[in-house]
């Protein structure tokens, strides 16, 4: 009896099916981009959608916990940090948290990750279709 090994994020790309899914993340990622007719809500509904999507939110979560950190508070900076994220993209802080998880999963298994973008800033971007893209450099 064979047993089917897991696959990393970069291996599902090899299947047909997957293609499909990286065609249809595309479409969503460059509509939730550009598409002048959309509200800040429906892109973030886009946005949801991408295997992506744990990457963005742990790069608007390390942004805000640096400026949570650098800041005296009577609570932990990561809760701060997953509070202010859950507010924008209308997420619990649990949610939060555990996205965050999964994004750095995502980097581990090779994936690029995206820049450090404050909630405020992403927001105020994806308000007026500003672009974001993946991080080349590292």
């Amino acid at each position: 009896m064979s047993r089917k090994s897991k696959r990393t994020p970069l291996e599902q790309y090899w299947s047909a099916e997957a293609l499909t899914k990286l065609e249809t993340d595309w479409h969503n990622l460059v509509r939730a981009q550009t598409d002048p007719c959309l509200p800040f809500d429906q892109r973030v509904e886009l946005l949801k959608s991408l295997q992506a999507w744990p990457r963005i939110v742990l790069c608007l979560f390390q942004a805000e916990h640096e400026i949570a950190f650098s800041k005296p508070h009577n609570d932990y900076p990561s809760r701060i940090a997953a509070e202010r994220v859950g507010k924008v993209i209308a997420l619990g802080e649990e949610r939060v948290l555990k996205l965050r998880k999964q994004g750095r999963r995502h980097i581990a298994q090779g994936m690029k990750p995206y820049p450090k973008i404050t909630a405020k800033d992403f927001k105020k971007r994806f308000s007026e279709n500003m672009l974001i893209s993946t991080n080349q450099d590292k």
